[in-house]
């Protein structure tokens, strides 16, 4: 797990190449890419109390592709840093 926070410490964002969070929130090891298994890719943004205010879940088969705009996901973490 990483952990990477911006220089105010209002934003933190973690990349879990272990799929340990990945599977606390139900979407690790969803999708197999030809003998490989993989998370479904997912985004949430959970506030400062562990409540996930929104989350983007990608759907279908093949939904590697299935992720949300980065302006998308920082327009839903500016809604809910207020």
């Amino acid at each position: 797990m990483k952990w990477w926070q911006d220089r105010s410490g209002a934003i933190s964002v973690l990349a879990d190449a272990g799929f340990w969070v990945s599977s606390m929130y139900g979407v690790a090891f969803q999708m197999r890419i030809h003998t490989d298994v993989s998370n479904t890719p997912a985004t949430f943004v959970i506030d400062r109390n562990g409540v996930v205010r929104w989350a983007h879940i990608g759907e279908g088969e093949r939904n590697w592709s299935d992720r949300p705009k980065e302006d998308e996901t920082l327009a839903k973490v500016k809604e809910f840093a207020k």
